[in-house]
């Protein structure tokens, strides 16, 4: 069933999931070559799934591999500007190592 949001003017797929819930979605072209969409096509067939389905699944794990990419660079980004102090990490060691003085921590 389509759905024609009319402000937008955007066309939505209902995929009914259950009979107590159903999901909207925008429809979105993503114009490709025929060697691409073959590509896909047979990727899909293989997996059982719908190509729709598949270039979901990609965009969604692009999307995270994007936003984990950007994590990780804030994440470097905040220790190059306030350093972790090294006596910090020995003062730890020393702790472990009192805790448990069997294992060598130096």
């Amino acid at each position: 069933m389509r759905h024609l949001d009319r402000v937008s003017g955007c066309f939505y797929n209902c995929i009914a999931k259950s009979l107590h819930k159903v999901i909207w979605m925008k429809i979105v072209q993503v114009p490709m070559d025929e060697k691409e969409a073959k590509e896909l096509a047979a990727l899909a067939s293989g997996m059982r799934i719908s190509r729709a389905d598949l270039i979901r699944r990609a965009c969604r794990k692009y999307v995270d591999e994007l936003e984990e990419a950007r994590l990780d660079a804030e994440y470097a980004r905040g220790y190059r500007e306030i350093p972790e102090d090294p006596a910090f990490g020995e003062a730890c060691a020393a702790l472990l190592a009192m805790t448990f003085p069997h294992e060598d921590w130096s």
